[in-house]
C-alpha cells in the first residue's frame, strides 16, 4: 500500500504543496476522547455562522465515517472500514479486517487524504474551517496502542496533509457520554492519552485551554461557551481587523 506524499500524489493527482492559498481560516480542536470537544466545535460553528453566515463555516469531525455527506466518493471504503474497526460491523463484530495498528492507522491517514480534496474546495469558497481530531490523535493513539509505532513515523504517514492555522487541545478532567461500543472510549488509556496531547502541545506549540467538570446543564452550557469564546479570542488574529472587531462585539 502507498501512504504520505505518494498516496497523495499517486491517488489524488494532487502535488504536495500546491494547496490553493483561500481566505479560510483553519481551526482544530484535538483532544482526548470525552473532553466536551464535539460541543465545544459546535458551538464555535454557531458562533462564526453569526459573523459570516451559515453558508461561509465548515465543519469536520475525524475520521470522515460518511465523506458521502460532504459530497465526496469514499473510494476505498474508508469511512465504514474504520467505523466497523472501530465500534464493529453490524453483526457486532470489532476489527472485522483484523487490522493491526499499523494497518488502522494507514486507513485513517487515507481517509483524510480522501477529505483533503473538500478542505481544498473549503479553502476558496468558506471564511472559516473548525475541524476535530485528526492528524495528531493518530499519532498519539498509534503510540500508545502499539509501541513499537513511533511518533516520526505516523508523522510520514500523514505527510502531506493539510494544516491547520491554529490548534488547541483541551486539558480538564473526563466528562461523561462514554460510548459503550468505542474501543478509544472505552480505553483505560485516557490519562496517557491526555498527557501525550499535552507534550505534543508543548513541542508543537499548540493553544492549550483549560476546562471544569460542572453539573448543572446551565453551568456546562456557560463552561461550554467560555472555551468556545477563548478560542475565538485567541484564534482571531488570523482574520482581518474588521472581522477582529466583528467578533469582539459579538
Amino acid at each position: 500500500m502507498v501512504y504520505g506524499r505518494k498516496f497523495q500524489e499517486q491517488y489524488l493527482k494532487v502535488g504536495v504543496g500546491k494547496v490553493i492559498e483561500g481566505e479560510a481560516v483553519q481551526i482544530n480542536v484535538t483532544a482526548p476522547p470525552n473532553t466536551g470537544k464535539s460541543g465545544v466545535v459546535d458551538y464555535l460553528r454557531r458562533r462564526y455562522s453569526d459573523i459570516f453566515g451559515e453558508s461561509k463555516v465548515a465543519t469536520v469531525k475525524y475520521p470522515v465515517y460518511r465523506p458521502e455527506d460532504h459530497g465526496l466518493t469514499d473510494y476505498l471504503d474508508t469511512g465504514r472500514r474504520i467505523d466497523e474497526y472501530i465500534r464493529g460491523n453490524e453483526d457486532g463484530v470489532k476489527n472485522p479486517e483484523n487490522w493491526d495498528v499499523r494497518e488502522a492507522q494507514s486507513w485513517y491517514a487515507i481517509n483524510r487524504f480522501f477529505f483533503d480534496i473538500k478542505i481544498r474546495e473549503w479553502l476558496e469558497t468558506k471564511e472559516v474551517i473548525i475541524s476535530e481530531d485528526g492528524k495528531y490523535t493518530s499519532v498519539v493513539w498509534g503510540c500508545l496502542m502499539d509501541q513499537n509505532i513511533s511518533r516520526r513515523e505516523l508523522e510520514q504517514l500523514n505527510e502531506g496533509i493539510i494544516e491547520p492555522d491554529i490548534r488547541f487541545t483541551l486539558r480538564g478532567p473526563r466528562l461523561g457520554g462514554i460510548e459503550p461500543s468505542h474501543i478509544f472510549e472505552q480505553s483505560s488509556l485516557w490519562n496517557d492519552c491526555k498527557r501525550v496531547h499535552l507534550e505534543l502541545a508543548g513541542f508543537d506549540g499548540w493553544e492549550i485551554i483549560d476546562y471544569e467538570r460542572l453539573e448543572t446543564e446551565d453551568s456546562v452550557k456557560k463552561e461550554r461557551e467560555r472555551v468556545g469564546e477563548e478560542i475565538v479570542k485567541r484564534s482571531s488574529k488570523l482574520f482581518p481587523f474588521e472581522t477582529q472587531r466583528r467578533l469582539g462585539s459579538w
